[in-house]
This record gives structure tokens, C-alpha cells and sequence, in this order.
């Protein structure tokens, strides 16, 4: 796996799949319904015709998915989760882990004390956001970039405590990093 997709499968753990030969031999699977059986790991065999278990998936008995992000295939090889490992990784999301979207981007400490003290709301929003720092550190810039990290607004502050920032621009995900002297912090806002 020297491709880059190693990080790919282990989010995959982290959003609640399995590897696809699931204990090791044919009797366990995955748990998810659409990926074939297997009894190993394909040791990064990119053989695509190998097919260690009888599987009845539709009717069809299908080659182990070594192309699937959840085996140890080649990373040349690994391309694709099926539609029900995909369904595993969206309900984990939305049951087990709703709030891992609304985390903060943070480098250090000094960032992370510094985001600690900035409120801001509403988000969603459908365009004003007022901020709030209850820190000593000033902010003393905004930038606002959208999904693509265009530079979409950019504004300085002269009055720390409250700001209103309007994002004018279309609906979509915009990412607003605050700037003190000394510290950063980024955050997604949506604008509807």
C-alpha cells in the first residue's frame, strides 16, 4: 500500500468496517451483504480472478473484491468500497460519530487556547455571523476562503469584542480563519 490508500482504509476502520475476509476464512464475512466472500488477505495480489470462497451475492458467485479499500491488496489495485460498506460508513457517521463534522481545525496549543475563547453564530447561517472573542488575544484579521480555498473576503478588526462578518456569496461551505499576533484558528461555517 505505498499509493496513499492506507490512509483510506484505515478511516474505513475508523467508520466501522471490516477488513472484506472478516475473520479469516470463508464461514465469516464483513457483515456487509454486497462483498464477496474471501478467506485471506490477498497479500497485495492484485489478482483479480482469484476467488477463494463460493459466494451466492445475487445469485452470482463473485472473485474476492481485492480492488475493495478494506483489503491489503496492492494500492495500484485498491479503488473502490461497495455500496454497502459505504451504507456502514454513512450510518456511523450519522449514529456514532454526528459531531465529527463540526470539529475545529487546530495546529497547536496556542491555537487551540485561542479557539477556545472565539464564539460565533449562527452556523448554518444564511449570511451574517457575529463573533465574539473572550480572549486577550485579538483577532486581528479574518479571511474567509470558500471550498476550493479561494479567498473569498478578508477584513481586519479594529474592536475585538463583537464582529459581524457578512458572507455575501452563494450557498455553500465556507472556511473562516481567524488571526490573532501570534495564533490561528479555522472553522467551517455554512452559509444556506
Amino acid at each position: 500500500m505505498t499509493t496513499g490508500k492506507m490512509l483510506v482504509h484505515e478511516i474505513g476502520h475508523f467508520l466501522g468496517l471490516r477488513h472484506t475476509w472478516g475473520d479469516g476464512d470463508c464461514s465469516f464475512d464483513d457483515f456487509v451483504y454486497d462483498t464477496p466472500g474471501s478467506d485471506a488477505a490477498s497479500q497485495y495480489n492484485c489478482n483479480k480472478t482469484r476467488n477463494t470462497c463460493l459466494d451466492d451475492i445475487y445469485g452470482i458467485d463473485l472473485p474476492d473484491m481485492v480492488e475493495n479499500y478494506m483489503d491489503y491488496s496492492s494500492g495500484n489495485c485498491q479503488n473502490s468500497f461497495t455500496v454497502g460498506k459505504a451504507a456502514v460508513m454513512q450510518y456511523v457517521l450519522h449514529y456514532y460519530r454526528p459531531n465529527l463534522s463540526d470539529m475545529k481545525v487546530i495546529e497547536n496549543y496556542a491555537d487551540y487556547k485561542f479557539s477556545q475563547n472565539i464564539e460565533f453564530y449562527p452556523n448554518p447561517t444564511t449570511g451574517k455571523i457575529t463573533i465574539t472573542s473572550k480572549s486577550d488575544n485579538n483577532i486581528i484579521k479574518i479571511n474567509v476562503r470558500d471550498i476550493t480555498g479561494k479567498l473569498f473576503k478578508s477584513i481586519y478588526s479594529i474592536d475585538n469584542s463583537t464582529i459581524i462578518l457578512d458572507i455575501v456569496g452563494s450557498k455553500g461551505v465556507y472556511f473562516m480563519e481567524l488571526l490573532s499576533n501570534n495564533s490561528r484558528a479555522i472553522y467551517r461555517v455554512v452559509k444556506l
